[in-house]
């Protein structure tokens, strides 16, 4: 059966998120495994979507993935933090990393060992 992975990044014209989904997809299927990449939306539309995690957390819960990539450093995730991590850690049947941020807990990635 194939890994389920999830990227979970920010609706952007970001080249280095694109570069990282690159990078994810590419690892994936050098690997058979399966990328669905959810887009949060960026903290401008903050006040529109305050609830975007949470229907993110149910939409996880339902996918139910192998692993999960997050950008740490977003503005909605950073808000509740501890809350993001435990409802990741219920629903994820593998590893769960930070991309950008150090978590405590977590295996982080950051750039130039930047925290």
């Amino acid at each position: 059966m194939r890994k389920k992975i999830l990227f979970i990044s920010e609706t952007t014209a970001d080249k280095y998120q694109s570069q990282m989904l690159s990078g994810a997809l590419n690892a994936a299927e050098e690997n058979n495994a399966i990328i669905t990449k959810f887009s949060l939306e960026s903290f401008f539309l903050e006040t529109r979507l305050s609830e975007q995690i949470e229907i993110y957390s149910e939409m996880i819960e339902d996918f139910k993935p192998d692993g999960v990539m997050f950008l740490g450093w977003h503005a909605d995730i950073t808000k509740n933090e501890d809350k993001f991590i435990a409802r990741l850690k219920s629903a994820c049947n593998g590893h769960i990393m930070s991309i950008g941020k150090k978590i405590e807990g977590i295996h982080s990635v950051c750039m130039d060992g930047a925290e």
